[in-house]
């Protein structure tokens, strides 16, 4: 580790400044007097710092930091009365403020400072002479505050599978990497497919990812929270569900049910979990069990109809059960 010496400002104090001219023989000059100098130093002698902290530390917990202020022969500047100013590369750390050194402290003092963000950090004392030094620490994160989610869709079809990521966060915002809870899944989709419990290790390092999958077309949310931690859970936006793929054709048919009648028939598309499909665009032919009865005529869709057809005039010539079978290709 370098430090950087301050070397003592300078002062000049003049203890005799006369210079007296005498008159010689043939107008020469007498020489002016030497003066004589007194160099002081303001800040007493050439010194440096040292900074001496732990090598690690926890998010919001005190650390004891402490700084020496030390002679060129390496021992402690006894009379060291200097301004130390701390400044380091964690903008959330708590630091404290300029301080000046008393006589009683004989060149050392332990001051506290709390870093706030996981990772490398770097603390720099300097004084008001340029005599710094920088130490060293690793700040692990705090214990688990809240749960947050990373990589929710805005949108979704029914029956699609998508991964989200769970994170546990301490109170600074830093991902918990000791976190070591099961979470458990709920959905305002009661037929959503959702993740067993989940029980993070050390591997996880606090994230986790898991798999899940909405079948109710909406506006649908899911919650994660901790099987043993009350309040510690979390909430995804709103994630808009839209209709899967076509997957089967339902039919109404209204009118009397007499022989010769005219009805009408409708057709509407949903996906496999019941959600109508409403931009199907194709083709829908019918055939009725009815051998006497006329043929129904084909309907056209091209996805503007909300995914329903409506064909009138369906006849039926022969009492009794007859059916309609509707496809689509």
């Amino acid at each position: 580790m370098t430090h950087r010496i301050a070397s003592p400002s300078i002062r000049i104090v003049l203890t005799s400044a006369v210079a007296v001219l005498a008159a010689c023989g043939g107008g020469e000059k007498a020489n002016p007097d030497t003066a004589t100098v007194t160099v002081t130093s303001t800040s007493g002698s050439p010194h440096g710092l040292l900074v001496t902290m732990a090598r690690t530390a926890t998010a919001g917990q005190p650390t004891a930091v402490t700084i020496l202020a030390f002679n060129p022969s390496g021992g402690a500047f006894v009379g060291y009365k200097g301004t130390v100013t701390l400044t380091t590369d964690d903008k959330a750390a708590s630091v404290p403020a300029p301080f000046t050194f008393t006589a009683a402290e004989r060149g050392q003092r332990t001051v506290q400072v709390t870093f706030r963000t996981a990772g490398l950090h770097v603390l720099q004392a300097t004084d008001e002479n340029a005599a710094t030094d920088t130490g060293f620490t690793v700040v692990a994160s705090a214990a688990a505050a809240s749960l947050a989610l990373e990589g929710v869709p805005a949108t979704k079809a029914a029956g699609d599978t998508f991964a989200v990521t769970v994170a546990a966060r301490d109170a600074f915002g830093n991902t918990a990497t000791g976190y070591r809870g099961t979470v458990r899944f709920s959905s305002s989709d009661a037929a959503a497919v959702l993740p067993v419990d989940g029980a993070f290790n050390s591997v996880d390092s606090g994230r986790k990812s898991f798999a899940l999958s909405f079948r109710t077309q909406g506006a649908q949310t899911f919650t994660v929270r901790d099987t043993a931690v009350s309040g510690l859970m979390v909430t995804s936006a709103a994630i808009a569900v839209r209709s899967g793929a076509a997957a089967r054709i339902q039919l109404r048919l209204s009118g009397s049910f007499k022989v010769d009648d005219p009805h009408t028939l409708t057709a509407q598309f949903g996906d496999a979990f019941g959600n109508a499909v409403t931009n199907f665009a194709g083709t829908i032919s019918f055939a009725t069990s009815d051998l006497a009865a006329p043929s129904i005529p084909n309907a056209v869709l091209t996805g503007s109809e909300g995914g329903v057809a409506t064909v009138g005039n369906i006849r039926f010539y022969t009492a009794g059960l007859q059916s309609i079978v509707a496809t689509s290709g």
